[in-house]
């Protein structure tokens, strides 16, 4: 049986999530506009964001002045601008996959505080990324935060299958691992609640929310990396597909090429089996430097080397 109690204190937490949510992606608005973006009644949003006033995480935005801004001076009432408060609340950023991995401290304003990128020369035990994942992320609250308090949460962008619910990755072919509880292992060692999500699915959501796509609900990402992934986005949600797989597009076999796979023809597997297939075994190279070779491949295009711009054409043509 459900407990009543716990579930109105469930949907506090929920609604004042919501509405934090609505001002760090959207801005400073008013309560009214909060209110029609969340769904919540202007008399719950006035006292939530009262509330959050309080706990120091959102302000009412003021002018030069220190008016509180709103509608031009005259009779009735103000609409009054609430903003985030940057200070208020920090949250970290966790990379991983096979070129970097990487540590980032931001504010409530999703402004940058700090970078760490740590080049871990083998990816190929999850306890050990882990671990230094959460030793860089301890020194950098350690030097940049006075106030523990104010670090929120960790979100992970990671190479790999991901199910969020769960905070796992259930599996991750170029970084050799199997099904991983990340979000549980790294969760207590930085004593933070942490969202795990795969790379394709974040690069999306950061998008629609803060970048090229802002404000965009359905939105299909092809991300061509060693090999391809993808998202698809349908009226803001994610298509996670069956076992979370539905943007791993990269074992499917495009028209006309016969048995070979996205990945071996328009990959950056592709590229590099054409330039150097006949002098390795790519399949005993590591991901990381794989992904090394990659980079200078593409470094030597840009310089206009024919070669490498003739094999990157033919993986474009694909794609």
């Amino acid at each position: 049986m459900s407990d009543p109690q716990r579930n109105r204190v469930d949907l506090g937490r929920s609604n004042r999530r919501a509405v934090l949510a609505d001002l760090v992606i959207n801005g400073p608005s008013s309560r009214t506009v909060i209110a029609r973006n969340t769904g919540l009644t202007t008399a719950s949003v006035s006292r939530i964001t009262r509330d959050l006033i309080e706990a120091g995480l959102i302000r009412e935005a003021v002018d030069d002045g220190a008016e509180p801004v709103g509608s031009p001076r005259g009779p009735g009432r103000r609409f009054v601008q609430l903003d985030v408060d940057p200070a208020g609340g920090h949250v970290l950023g966790i990379g991983v996959n096979v070129y970097s991995q990487s540590v980032t401290l931001a504010d409530l304003k999703n402004r940058r505080i700090a970078r760490d990128d740590l080049k871990l020369a083998d990816l190929s035990d999850p306890d050990e990324v882990i671990g230094q994942l959460a030793r860089t992320a301890r020194a950098m609250i350690d030097r940049h935060l006075t106030d523990r308090r104010r670090l929120l949460g960790a979100g992970i962008s990671i190479t790999g299958t991901v199910n969020p619910a769960a905070g796992t990755v259930e599996t991750s072919h170029y970084l050799g691992w199997g099904r991983v509880p990340m979000g549980e292992k790294l969760g207590d060692l930085l004593d933070l609640p942490v969202r795990v999500e795969n790379q394709p699915n974040a690069q999306a959501l950061a998008e629609t929310r803060f970048g090229q796509a802002r404000g965009l609900g359905n939105l299909l990402l092809a991300n061509a990396n060693l090999g391809i992934g993808g998202c698809l986005l349908l009226d803001r949600h994610v298509v996670r597909g069956k076992d979370f797989r539905a943007g791993m597009i990269g074992t499917t076999v495009p028209a006309g090429a016969g048995p070979l796979t996205l990945d071996e023809t328009a990959g950056g597997i592709s590229i590099l089996r054409r330039l150097h297939g006949a002098d390795m075994n790519m399949a005993a190279v590591p991901a990381n430097r794989l992904a090394e070779m990659l980079v200078t491949a593409l470094a030597r295009a840009r310089d206009g080397d024919a070669e490498v711009l003739r094999v990157v054409a033919e993986a474009g043509r694909v794609l």
